[in-house]
């Protein structure tokens, strides 16, 4: 379970940073203070900020430990 969480974390940083820059450098239209962005630009960045804060939340929860199997001693 903890390998799962954790490629899920990495996966979420990875596909937020990769649509950022999809973003910028793409789609290039991301001028959001002067005019209303296009429908596009607004999906790219409302999916890369809810990527970030899924990997934010499972980062700041923290992943389960690691079970120990601890061995009975013998007498």
């Amino acid at each position: 379970m903890r390998t799962i969480l954790t490629r899920i974390e990495y996966a979420c940083f990875a596909v937020s940073i990769i649509t950022l820059i999809f973003t910028w450098f793409l789609v290039g239209d991301t001028d959001i203070i002067s005019e209303p962005p296009p429908w596009v630009t607004t999906v790219l960045m409302a999916s890369a900020c809810l990527f970030a804060v899924t990997g934010a939340i499972l980062h700041w929860a923290g992943l389960p430990m690691q079970e120990v199997v601890k061995k009975e001693k013998k007498k």
